[in-house]
C-alpha cells in the first residue's frame, strides 16, 4: 500500500515544471496572484495533512523523491483563469509496465528516483526523521495531525546521490470547505468551492479532480486549479459536463480528489528544482449522478 501511495503522488505530477510559466515570466506565487502555478518539481518533499471537513479524521503523509526528470502523461486541452482541462488514454501493457501505460500499449517508465540520505523536518508536532527504503522511497504516515497553524517546517538532507537542502515554510492554516455537504457533480451545473479565506500572503489554494476508471493510475479526464486562497473557486458547467462523461468514469470514487491550502518553498540542487510542499487537504468523493 505505502509503494502505491509513492505510485499515486508521482503521478499527480504533471505537465509543467514548478519554475515555468506560459509567457517566460517569474514563477507565480502568493495569496494575490491570480497566475496558476502548475504542476511540481522533478524533486519534492510533500506533506499532506488530511481531515474530514469537521475538525477530526486526521491522517498526515510524508512522502519524498529525488529525482531530475518528472514524466508527462497528460495533455492540456485547454486553460481558463486559474484552472486547466487534462486528459490522458489510459491502456493495458503486456509484459506489465513498469510506468505509465498509455495510448496504444505504450509504457512510460517511472523516473529513477536518487537517494539524498536521511530527510528530516522540524517544526511539526514531533520531529520526523525519514530514512529511503525499496528504490528510494520516502514514506512516513501517521494517523494524527502533524501541521501546526503559523509554525516554521524545515526539511533538509545532507545528501547523497542527489545533493544536499534545507528548505522553510510557514505551516498553512486548516482548510475547512464552508459547503461541503453541498458539493456535487451536476449536468449543466457549474460547481463552486467555499471556504474562509487567509490573509496569509504565501497561501494559496490547489484544486485536483480526476476521474476514475478501471482503478488506473492514468486518469482520463482531470480538472487542476491552483488560485489565490480568497474563499471561493468556480469551475464552469461546461467542464462539469466533459469531466461527468460517462467514458471517463467505471469505478466511481475509488480515487478521491483533493483540495489543498498551502504553502510552498523552492530552490535548485544541481540543477534540478526541489520543491517543498506542505498542505491541510480535504478529500472529494465526486462521483456523477451522486
Amino acid at each position: 500500500m505505502r509503494q502505491f501511495a509513492a505510485v499515486v503522488a508521482l503521478v499527480s505530477a504533471l505537465a509543467c515544471h514548478t519554475s515555468c510559466d506560459d509567457d517566460g515570466a517569474p514563477p507565480p506565487g502568493g495569496n494575490g496572484d491570480p497566475r496558476p502555478l502548475f504542476g511540481d518539481a522533478p524533486a519534492t518533499v510533500q506533506l499532506i495533512e488530511r481531515s474530514d471537513n469537521m475538525g477530526g479524521g486526521f491522517a498526515t503523509s510524508i512522502t519524498a523523491e529525488f529525482s531530475t526528470t518528472r514524466p508527462t502523461v497528460y495533455q492540456e486541452l485547454e486553460r481558463s483563469g486559474s484552472c486547466r482541462r487534462l486528459a490522458a488514454e489510459p491502456s493495458f501493457c503486456r509484459p506489465i509496465c513498469v510506468g505509465f501505460c498509455v495510448g496504444q500499449s505504450q509504457c512510460l517508465p517511472f523516473p529513477e528516483r536518487l537517494a539524498a540520505g536521511t530527510v528530516t523536518l522540524s517544526g511539526l508536532a514531533r520531529p520526523v526523521a525519514i530514512e529511503p527504503i525499496t528504490d528510494n522511497v520516502y514514506q512516513h504516515f501517521a494517523n494524527e495531525p502533524m501541521l501546526q497553524d503559523g509554525a516554521t517546517i524545515t526539511a533538509s538532507a545532507p545528501g547523497g546521490e542527489f545533493g544536499s537542502f534545507k528548505l522553510t515554510v510557514k505551516a498553512p492554516e486548516p482548510l475547512v470547505l464552508t459547503n461541503y455537504n453541498d458539493l456535487a457533480l451536476r449536468s449543466d451545473r457549474q460547481l463552486t468551492f467555499t471556504w474562509t479565506a487567509s490573509d496569509r500572503p504565501d497561501a494559496r489554494i490547489r484544486l485536483f479532480l480526476r476521474s476514475d476508471l478501471a482503478h488506473g493510475i492514468v486518469h482520463p479526464a482531470i480538472i487542476e486549479c491552483d488560485a489565490p486562497d480568497n474563499g471561493s473557486l468556480t469551475i464552469s458547467a461546461d467542464w462539469i459536463d466533459w469531466f461527468s462523461d460517462a467514458k471517463h468514469w467505471g469505478c466511481g470514487d475509488c480515487f478521491e480528489s483533493t483540495i489543498r491550502r498551502y504553502t510552498s518553498a523552492s530552490t535548485d540542487v544541481d540543477g534540478t528544482t526541489l520543491e517543498l510542499f506542505v498542505a491541510s487537504a480535504v478529500p472529494l468523493y465526486l462521483t456523477p449522478g451522486i
